[in-house]
């Protein structure tokens, strides 16, 4: 294929937004999984939710491997050669259906009955395989087309497939067919992206018996991918390490609660990380270092991201209540631990970003490995959720450590930049905790507490971190005036 060799601009020269249709793909997904987790929680109870999220995460991990794997290599490699997309096409079919044996093994192993809890996750497991080998032959389209800029036609591919397939769950979920509904939404979601990157005529790779060139492009591959494919799914990795350990009702309340979570905060963080990137990386071949960049783009990152973590964190309650029933109320209160802990953990949350950027990307990997293990280590140590929150006193450190190492970005500047989101935030959180049940939130519907409460709350941190900020400008001013000298 001729045409992989090197990117080329989209057809017909039209001009093209690469951020703007990489967020509306990215807000595609955040809403299809919202609608999709809503239905669920409120149509299962929550030791059936919670096998149904086993499953399910067994089969995106397996979904996010034959996807990924060769995804950076054949988007960044600027020496990419003619037939290597075909040859890392042909290993990411190969992975894919390697990966489908396995868990259809794993099916026959827990035994065809289906007795036990085993047994009935891996039958799930099983009748959503059909999806990791759909995604394996769509994986290298979609790095083609991300090679080539073409987000427009990625965008709608990916939107019409997940919307339509969200539609036809959320209809099954109405009509009482429970777990199955998420079956047929993951297959059908792989399916018709398949049928749809056609349909906007997208670069097919073809088979190829050669795989010289994806041997050539695994060393790329065996740092970034595998550090892309930890960073994606160590929440749905803890979802399984907690059925390991814990009753399939609590891993429910924990996969219903990291969900929330995780959905805002993937959102917030892909589109900033997106355009920090060649920002720091063009700072860095300029000679002009990147602790400036990343400080500015971390301080405005934190503004926005720490008040609505807080305030997720304050509004937990109503928020769950909202999606599921009252069956769910151990999950307020971890959607609550997990928000403030998301919110305290995002002044670094673009540091895999500066990392990458400095052409490091060895240490995001080291990251994730030191994070996976402290995770398995808490997890089985403690039989807690709350391990997730645990794993942070070891990895916030290191993190913060690495960065003073690498990019010269020390604790107290990095505090420096976000102090005045952290107060205001955390004001904003203890005002509301304590406003919130004296004003009888609880007589309220969901839908007017979170309404209300988010105005007063955008309110409160609004007044708060502007008069901070003017107290922050004004007092290097102050403290320069000459003795005696009045204003």
């Amino acid at each position: 294929m001729a045409e992989n060799g090197a990117a080329r601009p989209p057809r017909g020269g039209r001009t093209q937004r690469p951020m703007l249709w990489s967020a509306i793909e990215a807000l595609s997904l955040a809403l299809v999984s919202f609608a999709m987790l809503a239905m669920l929680a409120r149509y299962l109870d929550a030791s059936t939710f919670g096998k149904a999220a086993i499953a399910l995460g067994i089969v995106q991990i397996a979904c996010s491997l034959a996807e990924s794997f060769f995804h950076d290599a054949v988007v960044q490699r600027g020496d990419l050669r003619d037939g290597d997309v075909d040859a890392a096409h042909t290993s990411s079919v190969l992975i894919a259906l390697v990966l489908a044996a396995g868990i259809a093994l794993n099916f026959v192993l827990a035994g065809p009955q289906g007795l036990g809890q085993d047994a009935e996750i891996a039958r799930l497991a099983l009748w959503m395989a059909p999806s990791i080998v759909l995604t394996g032959w769509s994986a290298m389209t979609i790095a083609s087309m991300r090679r080539q800029l073409a987000t427009r036609e990625l965008a709608l591919a990916s939107a019409g497939s997940r919307f339509a397939a969200g539609l036809l769950g959320l209809l099954l979920l109405s009509r009482g067919f429970g777990v199955w509904a998420l079956v047929v939404q993951q297959n059908l979601a792989a399916l018709l992206l398949f049928v749809l990157l056609r349909a906007v005529r997208a670069p097919m790779p073809g088979l190829t018996t050669n795989l010289a060139g994806a041997r050539r492009l695994a060393s790329f591959a065996a740092v970034n991918s595998v550090y892309g494919l930890l960073n994606t799914n160590m929440s749905r990795i803890f979802q399984l390490l907690c059925g390991l350990v814990m009753p399939a009702s609590v891993v429910g309340q924990v996969s219903l609660a990291l969900r929330l979570v995780d959905m805002l905060v993937s959102v917030m963080v892909t589109g900033v990380a997106r355009v920090t990137m060649p920002r720091l990386a063009a700072a860095l071949h300029a000679g002009l270092g990147v602790s400036a960049g990343f400080l500015s783009a971390t301080r405005n990152f934190c503004i926005v991201t720490m008040p609505v973590l807080v305030l997720m964190a304050a509004l937990a309650h109503p928020l769950v209540q909202l999606v599921g029933h009252e069956g769910w109320s151990e999950a307020a209160v971890l959607v609550m631990w997990f928000a403030l802990a998301q919110a305290l953990r995002s002044p670094t949350f673009l540091s895999t970003t500066l990392f990458a950027s400095l052409g490091k990307p060895q240490v995001n990997l080291f990251v994730s490995l030191i994070e996976l293990a402290t995770l398995a280590l808490l997890t089985w140590l403690l039989h807690d959720p709350l391990a997730w929150i645990a794993r942070l006193s070891v990895v916030l450190p290191l993190v913060i450590w690495l960065m003073w190492q690498q990019a010269g970005v020390g604790a107290w500047q990095l505090l420096r930049s976000v102090s005045e989101s952290l107060l205001a935030a955390l004001a904003m959180g203890a005002a509301l905790a304590w406003g919130l049940p004296s004003l009888g939130w609880q007589r309220l519907p969901p839908i007017l507490a979170l309404l209300a409460a988010g105005l007063a709350g955008a309110l409160i941190y609004t007044t708060l971190a502007s008069l901070l900020l003017f107290v922050r400008r004004t007092a290097p001013i102050a403290s320069r005036r000459p003795r005696g000298q009045t204003p």
